[in-house]
């Protein structure tokens, strides 16, 4: 049986677990489900393999990202499902620049769309985080803009915008100082933890403090998962 996910009209959630726990092909999950629920999406990813295999989906569109090009980005705001993926060359730094205007863009010019950002640690920092994000974070409800936050690294994550998301889907912990950290935002992490098996997910519903486990047979993709 196949995962229920149901989506708000306005959500903040993060996704986060260690590398090789199963969140990009999670995060892909999720995006087919807000495709086939017809909710426009925009991946910003920052590996070219991460989720390049929804572009096999009927209507979803992808922009390899290359160095010292000029993007128009306003061209891709008619697409509605749309994937933006760096090419080999590209360095996290051109990536970064070329993220934050596509994010300005947006704000400033769309509305009605999830924007899912891979790697968000690297835009939302615990001591530096983009100024759009945290825009984004703030006002872009009011535009019916919705965010999916992934990331590896827990603990470099902004705990403010941690602090503003409805969800938090979790993989399973092993390292202490991270477990003790999750424990800080997720009540009794620990023993939900322990109960997690191989590419099983946490989700955590912090409006009403449920949990429940979402089992690893239960995230059915049908698009390849190159990650």
């Amino acid at each position: 049986m196949k995962a229920k996910i149901d989506f708000p009209k306005n959500f903040r959630w993060l996704i986060a677990g260690v590398t090789g726990s199963g969140k990009s092909y999670f995060a892909g999950f999720i995006c087919e489900e807000l495709r086939r629920q017809r909710k426009r999406f925009i991946v910003l990813d920052a590996k070219k393999d991460n989720l390049r295999g929804l572009a096999e989906m009927k209507d979803v569109h992808e922009v390899k990202v290359y160095p010292d090009v000029a993007y128009n980005w306003f061209k891709v705001l008619p697409k509605d499902y749309l994937i933006v993926y760096p090419s080999e060359r590209t360095t996290w730094e051109d990536l970064k620049d070329q993220y934050v205007m596509l994010l300005e863009v947006i704000f400033y010019h769309d509305n009605n769309r999830v924007i899912v950002i891979e790697e968000a640690h690297n835009l939302a920092r615990q001591w530096q985080i983009e100024p759009i994000v945290e825009l984004l974070v703030r006002e872009g409800r009011g535009k019916n803009l919705s965010l999916i936050f992934i990331t590896q690294r827990i603990a470099d994550f902004n705990k403010l915008v941690w602090s503003q998301c409805d969800r938090t889907f979790v993989f399973r912990y092993f390292i202490p100082q991270d477990i003790r950290y999750l424990e800080s935002m997720i009540p009794n992490f620990r023993e939900l933890n322990a109960s997690l098996g191989e590419h099983d997910v946490l989700e955590f519903n912090h409006k009403n403090a449920q949990a429940r486990i979402i089992k690893a047979f239960e995230i059915i993709r049908i698009t390849p998962h190159y990650g």
